[in-house]
């Protein structure tokens, strides 16, 4: 639904699925674990305004909301179509050809055409559009809220927990230097239901285990470089 920094909706079928009906996500950024999974119910809790702003709009979309959004083509911008408030962030998201932390206002000039869609340095597309639109019955039964992690409801459920991460976390709006990771740890344990935690090699707030890598691009001198992601989990998996 939203093409943000660090989402993951491309890793989540990687994760534990849940176990619970419902979600939730104290750092919720693009929600890709409850969107991949297709949870019923998901709760979403995010410090970042514009992208609680623009859940609380989807959430509250019709399909015909979503397919009145323009395209914006090589030059043009999205205030050339007049949007407002979500609806102009939530297009600025895709206008990249890579997730964001924040959305941009045009398509990248430096990025070439996207052949799968057809669009000009962005994921943004007529084909994309129709595809969302028909999704976004699926949001009926979520919640949205502008908040700390601290704020999410004490529930039994499926607690995926995503936070900016403690070395590469500075690069969100509203980023790791705020987060006391001790705190946050208690947190993680204390939680009822299925816990699972997102984190990156080095982290060592919580007993993390090696999960999963991937390529992430060269370094300057054109050697191959390699992102290592680590979990913690209360559960059996």
């Amino acid at each position: 639904m939203v093409s943000y920094y660090g989402g993951k909706y491309g890793a989540a079928k990687y994760y534990p699925p849940p176990a619970y009906p419902t979600v939730v996500e104290p750092f919720a950024g693009g929600a890709g674990y409850s969107l991949w999974w297709g949870v019923d119910e998901a709760v979403l809790i995010d410090k970042f305004e514009k992208i609680v702003a623009v859940w609380e709009w989807l959430i509250a979309a019709d399909p015909e909301d979503i397919l009145a959004l323009p395209m914006v083509d090589e030059g043009e911008s999205v205030d050339d179509y007049g949007l407002q408030g979500a609806r102009r962030w939530f297009v600025g998201w895709w206008l990249s050809s890579a997730g964001v932390a924040s959305p941009v206002l045009r398509p990248s000039k430096f990025a070439q055409i996207n052949k799968k869609t057809g669009a000009w340095g962005s994921y943004w597309s007529p084909q994309l559009r129709a595809k969302i639109a028909r999704d976004i019955p699926r949001l009926r039964r979520w919640a949205a809220c502008v908040g700390d992690y601290r704020n999410a409801p004490d529930i039994e459920a499926t607690w995926f927990i995503d936070p900016p991460y403690q070395e590469a976390g500075r690069y969100y709006p509203r980023g790791s230097r705020g987060i006391d990771y001790a705190d946050l740890a208690e947190f993680c344990r204390t939680r009822r239901g299925q816990v699972i935690v997102c984190e990156n090699e080095g982290a060592d707030w919580l007993p993390f285990q090696t999960f999963r890598s991937w390529s992430s691009g060269f370094d300057g001198a054109g050697n191959a470089k390699s992102t290592k992601e680590v979990i913690w989990t209360n559960d059996a998996w």
